[in-house]
């Protein structure tokens, strides 16, 4: 869509949000300096409830209802993944509530990412890097750069006092990248 056939309103949102450049680098930094390394079933909890604590109080400050919790574990002989746990590895979801008679929206992303061998980069992998105008660092790809956009969009909307008609539910899960069993979790 050309510039110039955005409304006033609609301009407002765009200047907003190229406004938030240097905020959503620093939010993706944020979450890249969590480590929510993929998990094999016996292995502790990493960094999975401190990026859903900063993630969570982001969303309350703009007015969500937010919900934080591990769920029950997956029992023995489950076809998903036997006997697996959530302690320490909560699931988020979150509402922002529309004025109504509109379509919801739900946003959905993973907060886990594949291990990195730090051997392999020519910087830190836990922490996020701009060169070139490129951002480095595990799981910025995939997916902390994409659940923090998401986040700025939100959050750009509200600095426009722009409420939808219908709800937007933004949700991040883990365990996506070994059994997929974390999205399974939020429908449950």
């Amino acid at each position: 869509m050309d510039a110039g056939a955005l409304t006033p309103r609609e301009q407002h949102v765009v200047e907003v949000v190229r406004s938030a450049r240097d905020e959503l680098v620093a939010t993706v930094g944020e979450l890249v300096a969590c480590d929510t390394t993929a998990r094999i079933t016996a292995e502790p909890a990493r960094d999975e409830a401190a990026l859903q604590s900063i993630l969570g109080k982001r969303l309350s400050a703009i007015g969500a209802e937010v919900d934080i919790w591990e769920p029950d574990p997956i029992p023995a002989g489950h076809p998903l993944w036997p006997e697996m746990d959530f302690v320490g590895r909560p699931q988020l979801a979150a509402v922002i509530r529309g004025s109504g008679g509109g379509a919801s929206m739900l946003t959905s992303g993973h907060i886990d990412a594949v291990g990195a061998d730090a051997s392999g980069w020519s910087s830190n992998p836990h922490k996020a890097v701009e060169r070139d105008g490129l951002l480095y660092g595990r799981g910025v790809v995939d997916m902390k750069g994409g659940i923090a956009s998401l986040l700025v969009a939100v959050e750009a909307l509200h600095r426009s006092d722009i409420k939808l008609c219908g709800d937007i539910v933004y949700t991040t899960n883990t365990d996506e990248e070994t059994t997929g069993v974390g999205s399974w979790t939020i429908t449950q």
